[in-house]
């Protein structure tokens, strides 16, 4: 076999592979935009506004307001609406997880539900 086969054989097997990963792994999270391997969903992002916020207006028309992204190797679920945050942040198990900083510091660390 030549060096180009070997090649095709290991390019097809990969992106099976990744596939299948990222179908299992997508079930658990909420709809979002396609994802590319290694860059994620930077694409579908990039594409619709050169301005990040813009941009995630947009997607939150088409997948509401929250969604999934991969950007790079960071997963992220977007919240795109008050309402969806608080929704999620009123509840008792998610006052234990770790917040992110940027949300944490807007908030001087108050709980957003109350």
């Amino acid at each position: 076999m030549d060096l180009f086969t070997i090649f095709l054989v290991f390019c097809i097997t990969f992106i099976i592979w990744w596939d299948t990963r990222e179908r299992r792994r997508s079930t658990r999270f909420p709809p979002g935009p396609p994802r590319l391997p290694i860059i994620g969903s930077l694409l579908s992002v990039a594409f619709k506004s050169s301005i990040p916020s813009i941009a995630f207006a947009k997607l939150a028309k088409i997948y509401g307001d929250v969604m999934y992204v991969k950007m790079g190797s960071l997963d992220a679920v977007v919240f795109s609406s008050h309402e969806a945050a608080n929704e999620i942040f009123n509840h008792d198990k998610a006052n234990d997880r770790v917040t992110a900083g940027f949300v944490a510091d807007r908030n001087m660390d108050q709980n957003m539900g109350k």
